[in-house]
């Protein structure tokens, strides 16, 4: 999420900045928290898909840790695109489609 620091803070001395460079901190300490969330969710599903393929669920040509981020990217793009007030059987469909990319592993 990209927040525009400029415009929130006032030009004027540096001490009347203080309150925008915490600002901008906090901001970056949220981003390296969700980026290590989303990181430890891709794991875990690269962990999960391994266990699928020793299983025979998947090809044993695939690449785990790229499907569990196109995974991932996928369902981060299902929600997104929920925000759209779609209709619950169009988000079906499109939660469906999005399953059967799973059929070319």
């Amino acid at each position: 999420m990209a927040v525009s620091i400029k415009t929130k803070c006032p030009a004027g001395p540096v001490s009347s900045l203080k309150p925008c460079w915490r600002r901008a901190t906090r901001i970056r300490e949220h981003s390296k928290q969700a980026r290590e969330i989303l990181e430890a969710i891709e794991q875990s599903f690269s962990e999960l898909l391994e266990k699928a393929k020793q299983r025979g669920e998947l090809k044993d040509a695939t690449d785990c840790a790229r499907l569990a981020r196109l995974m991932q990217s996928q369902i981060m793009g299902l929600r997104s695109i929920a925000e759209r007030n779609l209709s619950a059987g169009d988000l079906e469909a499109l939660g469906d489609d999005m399953a059967h990319i799973l059929d070319a592993y």
